[in-house]
């Protein structure tokens, strides 16, 4: 995951709701079986509360 700037909150919003959009619709799932191991894959977006 990036790291955003302190207090950029709607952005991190952002990027969270866009990457779990990916995961929903497969997207993220055809990539990892093309791509990359899917081991280890996430099920869902999460944010470090502590980074932001």
């Amino acid at each position: 995951m990036p790291q955003f700037p302190k207090g950029s909150t709607e952005l991190v919003k952002a990027f969270r709701a866009a990457l779990q959009a990916v995961i929903d619709d497969g997207g993220y799932a055809k990539v990892l079986a093309k791509y990359g191991p899917s081991q280890g894959a996430v099920k869902s977006a999460e944010v470090n509360g502590a980074r932001n």
